[in-house]
């Protein structure tokens, strides 16, 4: 699933990101400008990558090390399978003419679910005359691949009113959230493309258990940025302003977000976030604003707890000092895109300068724990990988992380005696065995293949010293401790540290069942060894993260002791403050929803009766904290 934080983090994470520099460098490119000889400043020659054609190629998804192409250069269609770490070619997926048969254009766009589903779509200019079409692409370990039909949807005409017919115009984007083949749950978006119309349809698809609504859901968008009008004319009288549209334009482009939300770009517009009422809720309103319009395109993705959005710079032609077919990254500051900071235009010379007449460009990303791979492809120019990585970072260091899924872990398998890996010791014996075993999740844009299952209660000796299912590992002052786990089972689970003995638990963190969530805690005494084990119902680690929080950061009196968990939360979430605090939870529209009075440690509020989605939840009536919240 992915991740959602679009408005104020906390303070403390705040003022430590903000003094992380990032910095974007590329990876590879193959395009009309990477390819040209610059020697006298002025390109000369210059060519596409071989396999793409003149505006045949739109849409583009990763995953797993592989980039997927819709390329229609060649009769019949295909998709070109790329290699994400060179960008080149490696196969072609032909597409069954059989199956693919109904379309202005047989097949158009393509996703990737984070599970690896891949989604292909067709293109209608109207659906009142050709249905809209998504297929499912199915492929077996030997690379045999099939297609299904996952979607397949037209409009019925309106026999009142036959002269005004309204039509719809699909394929030339959708987004997808969740899984919706093979038993999946979740949802895909499609955008209505046709430009002439007087408001924006997006249609949404809802799957349960693989099967989608046999009608979609139509979501009308309440305002677009900037917005715009149409001359209308009386006679030999042109009247301005008359007509308002509420339009993206050609080639609108959307990205899913949760549940509730969605970003959406068009043609005219700028990349602005809407919830599932087609309510405007985020928008470059402020001084920095996406390079240009007349080209759609955008990704949204979360690293190192800070909110980036990629978009589209320039189309073919350049833009005062921004270059052809360029990109520009955005990071998100507490107060949203309004007050959004340019992080980097790119590439320097762009991607080509050859017509792009599709008004979209391409792009995807793949977030990891220490940079972010982004991939962009602009129609009859080109196609690149650059890398977003943190550097100058001085506030933050990185100290441990072990990762359950990676090398040093996976291969373990079942422990019966005591083990050390990268600082970490594994304390394990016959009678208490500790398993590292399969476990695939997506977690926040993350997968892990693996987990550390301490089935038991940690065991101590008299002396309190740690015998079996407990880990142990060195920690420094002003260290941030961030767990990814579970329960190992659908009873709720605790994690205790302690500090080097059983007998001193600094703390006690909750598990509710067995989904994932994040556990956070600050360290701030003298450098210790802590003790990490779970209550009698077992627990499932994936990942632990330590960073030290250097002393130049001045974190807010008593920040260390305020803490919200669980997060994700579906019953009840604990807001841990150390004196009285008016707390409140707002939408991401900023309107109060729940307000409580937190008097202890122990003290929560109820968020059952909250729809799932995104929250802030923070003091009311003081700075003391904010955080992002996440209800399912």
């Amino acid at each position: 699933m992915k991740k959602f934080s679009i408005i104020l983090f906390s303070m403390l994470v705040g003022a430590i990101a903000y003094a992380q520099q990032p910095t974007v460098n590329t990876l590879w490119e193959h395009s009309m400008a990477g390819s040209a000889d610059w020697s006298t400043g002025i390109p000369v020659g210059g060519e596409v990558p071989s396999w793409m054609g003149n505006l045949t190629e739109h849409g583009m998804a990763h995953h797993d090390g592989m980039l997927y192409v819709v390329s229609r250069r060649n009769t019949p269609n295909v998709v070109r399978v790329l290699d994400a770490e060179t960008g080149l070619p490696i196969d072609s997926i032909v597409i069954d003419t059989t199956v693919f048969n109904r379309g202005h254009l047989t097949v158009s766009n393509i996703a990737v679910t984070d599970s690896g589903q891949i989604l292909l779509s067709n293109q209608t200019s109207s659906t009142l005359e050709e249905p809209f079409r998504i297929y499912l692409l199915e492929m077996d370990t030997l690379g045999n691949h099939s297609f299904s039909t996952l979607i397949e949807w037209q409009k019925t005409p309106d026999t009142t009113n036959v002269n005004q017919q309204t039509t719809y115009a699909l394929g030339d984007d959708f987004t997808v959230f969740g899984e919706v083949g093979n038993g999946g749950n979740g949802y895909i978006l499609v955008p209505d493309a046709d430009a002439s119309a007087m408001e924006q349809v997006v249609f949404r698809w809802d799957f349960q258990n693989g099967q989608a609504d046999s009608v979609p859901q139509q979501i009308v968008l309440q305002e677009i940025y900037p917005s715009f009008r149409n001359d209308s004319i009386t006679g030999d009288t042109i009247i301005a302003d008359t007509i308002a549209y509420i339009n993206l334009g050609l080639s609108p482009s959307l990205y899913a977000v949760d549940d509730n939300h969605f970003w959406a770009d068009g043609y005219n517009t700028y990349p602005s976030l809407y919830n599932m009422r087609g309510e405007l809720i985020e928008t470059f309103r402020g001084d920095v604003r996406p390079g240009t319009t007349n080209v759609s395109g955008l990704a949204f993705f979360t690293f190192r707890n800070e909110d980036y959005l990629l978009t589209p710079a320039s189309n073919h032609m350049a833009q005062g000092d921004t270059a052809a077919a360029s990109f520009q990254l955005f990071r998100m500051t507490q107060t949203g895109a309004a007050d959004a900071e340019s992080v980097a235009v790119f590439p320097e010379r762009g991607l080509g300068t050859n017509i792009n007449n599709t008004y979209a460009s391409s792009m995807d990303v793949d977030v990891r724990d220490d940079r972010v791979l982004m991939y962009v492809l602009v129609p009859n120019n080109g196609i690149a990988a650059f890398e977003l990585t943190i550097e100058g970072d001085t506030s933050v260091v990185a100290d441990g992380t072990w990762n359950f899924s990676s090398d040093d872990f996976n291969t373990l398998g079942q422990l019966d005696s005591i083990t050390e890996v990268n600082g970490l010791t594994i304390y394990a014996t016959n009678e208490g065995m500790i398993n590292i075993s399969e476990d695939a999740q997506n977690y926040e844009g993350t997968d892990y293949t693996h987990g550390l299952y301490l089935e038991n209660e940690g065991v101590f000796d008299l002396d309190g010293a740690p015998e079996s299912n407990v880990l142990a590992f060195e920690v420094e002052s002003n260290t941030q401790i961030t767990i990814i786990a579970s329960s190992a089972s659908e009873a709720d689970s605790e994690v205790h540290m302690a500090v080097e003995n059983t007998d001193s638990v600094l703390i006690t963190l909750p598990v509710s069942g067995t989904e994932l969530t994040t556990l956070e805690y600050v360290y701030t005494d003298a450098p210790t060894t802590l003790y990490l084990y779970s209550s009698d119902t077992g627990l499932v680690l994936y990942n632990i993260i330590l960073e030290t929080v250097a002393t130049s950061v001045n974190p807010i009196a008593g920040l260390e002791e305020i803490r919200v968990y669980p997060n994700p939360a579906s019953d009840r979430v604990f807001v841990s403050v150390n004196r009285p605090t008016q707390v409140g939870i707002y939408d991401l529209a900023g309107s109060l929803v729940k307000s409580r009075m937190i008097e202890s440690k122990n003290d929560y509020i109820e968020v059952n009766d909250l729809q799932p989605g995104m929250y802030l939840i923070k003091s009311q009536f003081s700075n003391d904290f904010s955080r992002k919240l996440i209800v399912r």
